[in-house]
């Protein structure tokens, strides 16, 4: 792992995830990047080429964001008592979810470390929150947290898969995960009444993860409940687990509002760590 990300927006759970990223970053040797979005709306008409043919008016309006922005996160340099070389400045201009996926590309990073809040009820439907954005585009793995987290408080990880199509990378990435904190990891399929697989499936199955994962530290099992979300809350509270980690389809528009995203649903009712990462 090289570089790492952490968008900041100033608030308490954006303190948090600088903090765990920070020692991420020094326990690694990984170059820290945190990303200041800044977002202006323009009123003037688009060229021809989609672009926005900005007033002089608003070309100095954006100049003043700029710098506006620019104080902003060299205050929150100093708050936050970073002095390290290997910690930079970025910084953004436009929507929020494009400038990082554009970043994560630019930056070739390995790592989206963010605070959420979370939602409840009707809302969640209706207003994503940032995290839910960048989660379900990020081609990297997103780590999300509300509370204040350090490495070494993630001694166990779930993870929840069909296991039937785990893929390759998957494997990959939990392997990197598990190294990361240096944890326990527990691969978990959540078995429902609407998808049931037979124990002589699962045992084939979990063989064949076992030796590619090739660790001592690795437990898999199945684990019976009504829907994939509760089973994998359930399973993480009785195991005492302090980060749950999945993979997530990136599902947009309708696709979204009427399927849902497990790693969304787990992000907004749980309070342990979220690790997501694109299965594909």
């Amino acid at each position: 792992m090289k570089n790492i990300l952490v968008p900041i927006d100033f608030s308490i759970v954006a303190e948090h995830a600088t903090r765990l990223a920070m020692e991420l970053a020094k326990s690694h040797k990984a170059t820290l990047h945190l990303l200041h979005v800044m977002q202006y709306s323009t009123v003037s008409p688009l060229e021809p080429d989609g672009t926005f043919a900005a007033t002089t008016y608003e070309k100095s309006a954006v100049e003043r964001t700029l710098r506006e922005g620019e104080i902003k996160l060299d205050n929150y340099f100093g708050k936050m008592n970073i002095y390290d070389s290997h910690v930079k400045k970025v910084y953004g201009l436009g929507d929020l979810e494009v400038v990082i996926s554009n970043k994560i590309d630019e930056l070739d990073i390995d790592l989206v470390v963010m605070g959420t809040q979370g939602t409840s009820g009707v809302k969640e439907v209706f207003f994503d929150s940032n995290a839910e954005k960048v989660v379900r585009n990020a081609l990297c793995p997103v780590i999300t947290i509300k509370d204040q987290t350090r490495m070494e408080d993630i001694k166990k990880i779930v993870f929840g898969s069909d296991l039937i199509y785990t893929s390759d990378q998957v494997i990959s990435r939990l392997k990197e995960l598990q190294n990361l904190f240096n944890a326990q990891l527990y691969i978990v399929r959540v078995n429902t009444p609407d998808n049931f697989e037979r124990d002589k499936v699962i045992r084939q199955v979990e063989e064949k993860i076992s030796l590619k994962l090739d660790s001592e530290n690795v437990t898999i099992q199945t684990y019976n409940d009504v829907n994939p979300e509760k089973g994998l809350r359930h399973f993480a509270d009785e195991h005492e687990a302090d980060m749950i980690a999945l993979g997530t389809h990136g599902l947009k528009g309708l696709s979204h509002f009427f399927a849902g995203s497990i790693a969304e649903d787990l992000m907004n009712h749980t309070s342990k760590a979220v690790w997501t990462t694109h299965l594909k």
